[in-house]
């Protein structure tokens, strides 16, 4: 059974998408909306994933990257960190599968999202996950402790 999704929020999702000449899946039959976006840190790809609502959207940036058994506490450091200081959009770190992404989300209530606040939520998004990513990377590798990466990252 499919989920009960705005129809006019993701119409200005897609156009957004469209106008930015991204290439994108269109919304699924869950209000779901994929696609794939490079990034100029180490691991230089994530998934973009749109979760349309009601009322509201989702989008996560899925890095290619995970975080294993032996490196799962220094990420889960290196995101708390992180998210301490963020004004936008938080971290999450699935523990049991490694899953590593960054969220923003937009409530519209009643409204239809501009493209100006749909720009602003996935540029803030995008450069959040890029900001962070080589420290991600450093850290699920053991090149560095979470608070060297961290003070790496916010050096930019």
């Amino acid at each position: 059974m499919a989920r009960e999704f705005s129809k006019e929020i993701c119409s200005a999702i897609e156009s957004f998408l469209e106008k930015k000449e991204l290439r994108f899946a269109p919304a699924d039959e869950n209000g779901v909306i994929r696609l794939g976006l490079g990034l100029s840190c180490k691991f230089k790809h994530a998934d973009i994933i749109f979760f349309i609502r009601k009322d509201s959207f989702i989008m996560y940036s899925i890095p290619n990257l995970s975080a294993d058994e032996e490196s799962m506490a220094a990420v889960a450091e290196f995101i708390t960190r992180a998210n301490y200081g963020l004004n936008f959009g938080n971290f999450e770190l699935n523990f049991d599968d490694g899953e590593i992404r960054y969220k923003t989300d937009l409530m519209c209530n009643d409204s239809i999202p501009t493209y100006d606040q749909i720009d602003d939520l996935f540029y803030a998004n995008v450069y959040t996950l890029d900001r962070y990513g080589n420290g991600l990377a450093s850290v699920a590798y053991g090149f560095s402790t979470p608070k060297e990466a961290i003070e790496a990252a916010e050096k930019k």
